[in-house]
């Protein structure tokens, strides 16, 4: 009985010490994470990919302008950062649709919403400053256009940061936005650790 009771308290005693070992380890990790605690702000320039209609009235081709937005994100743990962005687009709208008569019409249009990304790197590679950023991205907002009008998308995203904290990024992204599904998004990117 008394060897049981021994080996009960071993197993708790290595269970705490592990536990304990284990939190230190992701508390150390995660102040040496190169995403953790970083600001970064993009300026970048999307293009829709363009769709093409075609019915037995006309066929044409339909599609959102590109689109300039600023973002600032904020790294919450490792590999999870979250954001807000600002944009300005033009929409080109079909007024009035009848077989001889198709009236394009240009709107501008401010957009805003929020976004997260979920880096991958960071959760094989421990570095201090590594230069490549690979992540996948989801954004949730609105445009306006007579109302607010709701979109999303997710995607993934590549940064390369040849200077410290100045870099260039790329994301393909696919959702609900307005009437184009995928957009290329590419711009700068600098970055502020604390």
């Amino acid at each position: 009985m008394t060897n049981g009771c021994f080996m009960n308290k071993s197993i708790t005693k290595n269970i705490i010490l592990s536990l304990l070992f284990l939190i230190i380890s992701l508390n150390m990790v995660s102040q040496k994470s190169y995403i953790k605690d970083r600001w970064d702000v993009k300026v970048g320039y999307a293009k829709p990919i363009m769709l093409i209609f075609d019915s037995p009235f006309y066929s044409m081709e339909y599609y959102r302008h590109g689109n300039t937005n600023l973002e600032g994100n904020y790294g919450i743990t490792e590999s999870l950062t979250i954001g807000a962005y600002i944009g300005y687009s033009k929409l080109w709208v079909l007024d009035s649709i009848d077989v001889n008569n198709i009236i394009p019409k240009t709107y501008h249009t401010p957009f805003m919403g929020l976004k997260t990304n979920v880096h991958i790197f960071p959760l094989f590679i421990k570095h201090n400053d590594f230069r490549f950023d690979l992540y996948l991205t989801g954004k949730a907002g609105a445009y306006y256009h007579q109302d607010f009008i709701f979109e999303y998308c997710a995607g993934a995203g590549f940064a390369f940061y040849p200077w410290k904290h100045i870099g260039i990024y790329t994301e393909y992204t696919y959702g609900n936005l307005w009437l184009n599904n995928f957009y290329f998004r590419y711009g700068m990117v600098i970055k502020f650790n604390q």
